[in-house]
């Protein structure tokens, strides 16, 4: 099970007639070229069911779309390394399986930082609507924050992606989704997730910031404690999601 990258992959979602699996496939597959900055030939896709609108006999999906030569790229590399690869899934898609409780269809916000950049994403009732890979991350080499005029442009960022959710909200209101719950940070270096980001983002977006937690979904017995420790825990939050299915 691997993972993509969000800056290989374009999210976006779009309604389509009825319900049936294959006519939906085949009206993605037909718009995609509207869509995305690829032609069909070198594309591939994924559509991910989010609600049925009855009065109209619509569906609403998430498509995930990526390039062809990305996708052989990373199956030759594995193939390398001797693995074979049962499918892709992008990596914000399988930290949603991690981070947010399977019984919950509350929208979140999942903010992921790492050193090269910071990517955002809007997740309702478990599936990617919509993302941005931002180019800019406020941490320096030794993941020190960066100034403060930098980190204010990246809490702009942010804040237009909260305000787009909104404005969706408002614009399609049949579609009955909620504001977004909180804002989950996420990152694979301990000494971000215990800096003073989670702080700085929940006084200047007024949103609840929780700080990755990787066990939501993982069934152990009452009072078991993980092996790992929960800082080193942070580096698999990915990997977890992609096992989710099989758990």
């Amino acid at each position: 099970e691997v993972s993509l990258p969000e800056d290989l992959v374009y999210i976006y979602t779009m309604e389509v007639d009825g319900t049936d699996d294959e006519s939906i496939r085949a009206q993605v597959e037909f718009r995609i070229e509207e869509n995305v900055p690829l032609k069909i030939d070198d594309a591939v896709f994924d559509v991910t069911h989010v609600l049925y609108l009855k009065e109209s006999n619509k569906s609403l999906v998430s498509v995930a779309v990526t390039s062809r030569k990305d996708v052989e790229d990373y199956i030759s590399l594995f193939r390398k390394a001797s693995m074979e690869v049962v499918s892709f899934l992008v990596q914000n898609q399988a930290l949603s399986k991690t981070l947010i409780s399977k019984h919950d269809d509350n929208p979140y916000c999942i903010v992921t930082v790492e050193k090269r950049n910071v990517v955002v994403s809007i997740v309702s009732q478990g599936i990617v609507l919509y993302t941005s890979t931002l180019a800019q991350s406020v941490f320096n080499a030794d993941l020190t924050l960066e100034q403060k005029d930098v980190f204010q442009d990246l809490v702009k960022d942010i804040s237009k992606v909260i305000i787009f959710w909104l404005s969706y909200i408002d614009k399609n209101p049949g579609y009955h989704f909620k504001p977004l719950k909180a804002i989950l940070l996420n990152s694979t270096h301990k000494e971000i997730l215990e800096s003073d980001f989670a702080h700085i983002l929940h006084r200047e977006l007024n949103l609840d910031v929780h700080s990755a937690d990787v066990w939501v979904n993982v069934p152990m017995p009452e009072g078991a404690v993980p092996d790992i420790n929960k800082k080193d825990s942070y580096q698999y939050a990915t990997a977890i999601g992609l096992a989710m299915p099989k758990i």
